[in-house]
């Protein structure tokens, strides 16, 4: 549907068992990423992902990936940009 992923970034191992794991994914589902908290280019994907790999691994992903959203706003017309992707 989507295509195949440009590449796979390794973050390691874990220890972390499911059941630890699914805990944590219910915390910070109705916490720190319930729907209303998601922002294009603040808090979303990328942000889930990296404290995700955190928890489990203990690294987080890359930087060249976490700092898309800042490379789009810093592009010529942002605004523009910010107010097709965030509207309320």
């Amino acid at each position: 549907m989507l295509g195949s992923q440009d590449i796979v970034v390794e973050c390691g191992n874990t220890e972390v068992t499911e059941e630890i794991f699914m805990d944590y994914l219910s915390l910070l589902g109705e916490n720190t990423y319930s729907g209303d908290k998601y922002r294009l280019f603040e808090h979303n994907c990328n942000t889930f992902t990296t404290e995700v790999a955190q928890f489990l691994t203990g690294r987080k992903i890359p930087s060249y990936i976490t700092d898309l959203p800042s490379e789009v706003l810093s592009t010529k017309r942002p605004a523009v940009r910010v107010t097709i992707w965030e509207i309320p």
